[in-house]
């Protein structure tokens, strides 16, 4: 399973560490210097473009979201959502279709994101929905009602499954066990960097992470992104994990 974490703007240097980017287009139209980085990146790297809805409550207007997408060339993006609001994400979704058509943009994946308010059969629905109309990846983010790894396990048939953020990382362990979940983004090595911790001492973290964090120990941060990296890759590596 791929890697990728959300690093503040003054980290990004330390993307050369993970597996993959993990863009948020929000952050591209707020902060200059995020959008300038992404712009110059190593193009070679895999690519996924997220639509910002959980970082700002809601996903950007799907003209904006396509010139960046346009000016970064993602290999996935993320169609718009809408968090714990399963109807108002299938109607983004059908908004955003007919935009992404008339765009007659080539060579880059679309992921479908789960949303759900409680019932487990919307989430099993939409997924379905998404996945027999061609969208190649699924989205699972963190819904309390939903045990992702359950959920998952029900759907050998989704091929490419991505993890949208994650709290905890003994969670890591089911996933690995799941051959369909390809990869999985989180800012959780940020948040137990921020609180001075190991993430071998501390496991979880509820807290928020921003763009903006500063004053974090970056001999902390390459050692959680290295442990964080290890656990994603295979559990196996953990025999030969030296921190």
């Amino acid at each position: 399973m791929k890697y990728s974490v959300e690093l503040p703007i003054n980290y990004l240097h330390k993307s050369d560490q993970l597996d993959y980017h993990f863009i948020i287009a929000s952050h591209c139209l707020e902060h200059s210097e995020y959008y300038e980085f992404y712009k110059n990146r190593n193009k070679d790297k895999f690519t996924i473009l997220d639509n910002g809805a959980f970082e700002t409550g809601e996903a950007m207007k799907d003209d904006a979201y396509l010139e960046i997408i346009k000016t970064l060339s993602p290999d996935v993006v993320v169609i718009p959502d809408v968090y714990k609001n399963p109807k108002a994400t299938l109607a983004r979704y059908s908004e955003f279709m007919q935009t992404w058509k008339a765009s007659k943009i080539e060579d880059t994946a679309l992921m479908g994101v789960i949303q759900c308010d409680g019932r487990e059969d919307i989430a099993h629905m939409m997924g379905d929905l998404y996945y027999s109309n061609g969208v190649e990846w699924i989205g699972v983010p963190y819904i309390s009602e939903l045990n992702r790894s359950r959920f998952i396990a029900q759907h050998p048939e989704w091929l490419n499954i991505h993890i949208l953020g994650l709290h905890s990382l003994s969670d890591i362990l089911s996933y690995n066990a799941l051959s369909n979940i390809k990869s999985i983004d989180s800012s959780l090595p940020v948040k137990i960097t921020k609180e001075n911790k190991s993430l071998l001492d501390q496991l979880f973290s509820y807290q928020i992470s921003t763009i903006t964090e500063d004053n974090l120990n970056e001999n902390l941060l390459d050692t959680n992104l290295k442990i964080f990296k290890t656990f994603c890759n295979s559990i196996e590596n953990l025999k030969g994990l030296n921190i």
